[in-house]
């Protein structure tokens, strides 16, 4: 998971719902490539979007990063 811009307002927020997104997928769930984010914690505009690779440096593989429109969670 990767969520990036994130200030103090939202940080609470960002790992929460990080940790719900982990416990989905341990579940069997899948994160679909351009779904919403709904959360009365968070603003509005948060899209998932599958990134990475096996090559990627940051990450070493595929992960879903979660992108708000620019500004949204500082």
């Amino acid at each position: 998971m990767s969520v990036r811009g994130v200030g103090p307002k939202y940080a609470d927020a960002v790992s929460l719902m990080i940790e719900r997104f982990i416990e989905f997928q341990a579940l069997g769930g899948v994160i679909r490539n351009g779904n919403g984010v709904e959360s009365k914690a968070l603003p509005p505009g948060g899209i998932c979007h599958h990134a990475g690779s096996p090559d990627d440096p940051d990450f070493n593989n595929v992960h879903v990063e979660v992108k708000w429109p620019a500004g949204s969670l500082s």
